[in-house]
């Protein structure tokens, strides 16, 4: 059975937790050619081009999922990733303000709007208010407090985040790459104190 939607996606979700990306897009490529109007679909084949490095494919994905639901986040918030990483900053700040507009409940686009007002506009107190909604969406992520102790740290309150960074080794294992970089800032935090 060809069209068996389901099974096709569970090989994708398979795939890609064995970390093979091809596969995984291969299978969402193909699920894309029978079943052309669902806009996850596009979403999750625009997430495997990513992994592959196929840019131009990732970005189409990405709009044809817009196109689809023009009311979901998820395809400007990745879109806003994208354009990031590709420093398209215009792009990448158009996009992440719509998936914040869009937002129905995800901490992802308060977070990516923080992080890129953080990194880009150099806006501590913007990037902080949009950090404190993502928490208040969603208090156990480990991700939105490591960003809230970065934008503290960059506005100079240090002892704000060391709180946050803190906060980040009781919600992660030690192995984790956010629990390494939260041990990073609180060293650095204290040696900024020391001075």
């Amino acid at each position: 059975n060809p069209n068996a939607f389901p099974l096709r996606e569970r090989l994708c979700s398979l795939y890609a937790l064995k970390l093979d990306f091809r596969s995984a897009y291969v299978e969402a490529l193909e699920i894309v050619k029978r079943r052309k109007r669902a806009y996850r679909d596009y979403l999750r084949l625009g997430t495997f081009a990513v992994a592959l490095r196929k840019v131009g494919i990732a970005e189409k994905a990405f709009k044809t999922s817009i196109e689809l639901n023009p009311k979901s986040w998820e395809g400007h918030y990745n879109l806003g990733e994208l354009y990031m990483s590709a420093e398209m900053m215009k792009e990448a700040r158009e996009h992440y303000k719509a998936a914040v507009e869009s937002n129905s409940g995800s901490f992802k686009p308060l977070n990516g709007m923080g992080l890129f007002l953080l990194m880009v506009d150099h806006h501590w107190d913007g990037a902080i208010q949009f950090f404190k909604q993502a928490l208040e969406l969603a208090p156990s992520q480990a991700q939105p407090r490591f960003n809230m102790a970065l934008a503290y740290a960059k506005k100079g309150d240090f002892r704000a985040a060391d709180k946050f960074a803190a906060s980040v080794l009781k919600l992660v294992k030690p192995d984790h790459e956010i629990y390494r970089e939260a041990e990073r800032l609180r060293a650095t935090i204290q040696e900024q104190a020391l001075r």
